[in-house]
């Protein structure tokens, strides 16, 4: 059965610290349990050369660290536990002085702050857009000759030339047919209309793929644009069902229902018949995005061990030791494989976990390591370490990657039941979850392996299940 959750994970909690009853203090687990919000911290160490003064980068934010790449997902566990140890940070430091008290206040008040000013933004940009698309939508159309800046509607309020019924008809509104050919009747003013119709439609489409190549690249590719397209287009058909249905019970027309109906049921049962894929999901799965259905049940009754990597026929895992490795070490191992991140463990005997690393705060930070302290050659050697070990004098200057270690991965033993894994999966949006024996690093459970892992349990070709 299930195992206490004692066993289900090697660290214990005192306060705000994180350690490790099995290991000394001396191999890593003294400090704080923070999440690598702070960026890493690159030295000569005690009793290194001194080329090259100590450089704390916590208080210098490196850009790039602890953000994320365009089409990747927030890690929201990652994000929660970094914003807790800021507030934590604030609250302790709020008793120290005016100031900081001012500071904490302040903090505790700013997300109400933030709701309020985006909500008084949105609806002042949804007024704008509001205005913004009638008057784009006219302007295909014709233009106003007493400012080109209003629609149709507004163009033609203050005329006094128009009735109720022809409001829409006055001097003060020209179709471009009238604007460039002096006359709204015939083939060559249809001509006209026509052109300048879709010559405004392709100006605006080119223009929105400027805007979001400038402003939204993520988006794309995403599928983002074409969703709120067919969205919006699913809202018109709706609209215009109800404004048919009102017209026809306003005007009399009730032979219209019937084959109204009729259609509406007919398209219903065959998009039923055709699947009831909703159009994101059919997006995700086109896409080959992995998602892990929140509708399906996980019935089966395997393990983790059953699930992670390796395999028994699969190399070993790829691990980073939390000290003895020089930078052109890990840039190697980095280059040679295309993991999103990397366990941290004290040793390659042991395996003893000590924490995760993203493979792009890795490159950001040794990169910044490089440029930014004299003397980083392929050579230095880089430390987990809250504090780094006596060093030769003669040596290359260290880089201590403490501050971008996640210290509290989230980790199963062996012997979790895989429905409480995949349940995790689910509910805290995890990219990965390493595996554990009494503290020992055994392997890696990522969302792709679950899915392939389900695909094979109900009698499909695990290899069937592509990923973008």
């Amino acid at each position: 059965g299930y195992l206490p959750i004692s066993q289900m994970a090697p660290y214990s909690y005192k306060g705000n610290r994180i350690t490790n009853p099995s290991l000394p203090p001396s191999q890593g687990y003294d400090g704080y349990g923070n999440t690598g919000y702070s960026n890493g911290m690159t030295g000569n160490g005690a009793g290194s050369s001194g080329n090259g003064k100590l450089m704390d980068l916590l208080d210098e934010p490196v850009p790039g660290v602890g953000t994320y790449e365009d089409f990747n997902t927030i890690d929201w566990v990652r994000e929660k536990s970094k914003d807790r140890d800021r507030h934590r940070e604030i609250t302790s430091k709020s008793e120290q002085s005016t100031w900081a008290l001012l500071h904490s206040i302040s903090d505790a008040f700013s997300g109400w702050l933030l709701m309020l000013l985006i909500g008084l933004m949105s609806g002042a940009l949804a007024g704008c857009i509001d205005i913004s698309a009638h008057w784009l939508t006219d302007l295909k159309e014709g233009v106003c000759l007493s400012g080109f800046w209003f629609n149709h509607e507004h163009c033609c309020w203050g005329s006094n030339q128009t009735t109720f019924q022809e409001r829409d008809k006055c001097p003060q509104w020209q179709s471009w047919a009238e604007l460039l050919g002096g006359s709204s009747e015939g083939a060559a003013a249809y001509i006209v209309n026509y052109l300048m119709f879709m010559l405004c439609a392709l100006l605006f489409s080119f223009l929105a793929v400027i805007l979001v190549r400038a402003f939204a690249p993520y988006a794309c590719g995403s599928g983002i644009p074409e969703v709120n397209t067919l969205s919006f287009r699913q809202t018109l058909s709706d609209m215009t069902k109800v404004l048919q249905k009102t017209k026809a019970f306003l005007t009399g027309g009730l032979e219209y229902i019937v084959p109204l109906m009729a259609a509406i049921m007919t398209s219903k049962w065959v998009a039923d018949a055709l699947g009831r894929e909703g159009i994101y999901e059919a997006h995700i799965r086109l896409n080959g995005y992995p998602f892990l259905e929140t509708k399906e049940e996980y019935g089966h009754k395997t393990l983790a061990q059953d699930v992670m990597r390796p395999r028994p026929s699969d190399p070993l895992l790829v691990v980073f030791t939390q000290e003895g490795m020089s930078v052109g070490e890990i840039e190697g191992v980095i280059a040679d494989t295309d993991y999103s991140g990397f366990p941290v463990v004290v040793s390659q005997e042991s395996q003893r976990l000590v924490g995760f690393v993203l493979r792009r705060d890795l490159v950001i930070s040794l990169d910044n390591a490089r440029k930014r302290q004299e003397g980083v050659v392929s050579a230095s050697l880089v430390f987990f370490l809250e504090h780094v070990p006596p060093q030769p004098l003669s040596g290359p200057p260290v880089v201590k990657l403490r501050g971008i270690l996640d210290l509290s991965p989230f980790t199963v033993t062996d012997h979790t039941p895989m429905a409480i894994a995949v349940d995790i999966f689910r509910k805290l949006g995890l990219r990965q979850c390493l595996v554990t024996h009494n503290g020992r690093l055994l392997g890696i459970i990522t969302k792709k392996d679950i899915l392939k892992h389900m695909a094979q349990m109900s009698n499909r070709d695990p290899d069937s299940i592509l990923f973008n």
